[in-house]
């Protein structure tokens, strides 16, 4: 699930550390080290989708009308993040 840990702007994922970071969460949880990352990405997901709906709705926009706030490569976040908002590439 963590590739090759290359992320955004030359940042680099160390996929121990995350898995460390993770694994007491997904043993509270009673989950699998990849459901719980899982997890945490869809969280992220719907918490940064229901920012920018309240943020767009706010500026009077619709949500799905949003595609020009998504920007940069479409990763896999940001295919998501389309998603939850309704948003065609």
């Amino acid at each position: 699930m963590l590739g090759d840990g290359k992320l955004a702007a030359g940042l680099r994922l160390l996929p121990e550390l995350a898995e460390r970071a993770v694994h007491p969460l997904g043993d509270q949880l009673g989950l699998s080290l990849e459901d719980t990352a899982r997890g945490i990405v869809t969280v992220a997901t719907s918490a940064m989708a229901n920012a920018m709906r309240e943020i767009t709705i706010a500026r009077g926009g619709t949500p799905p009308g949003a595609s020009d706030r998504i920007r940069g490569r479409w990763s896999a976040l940001r295919n998501l993040l389309a998603a939850e908002l309704g948003v065609r590439r």
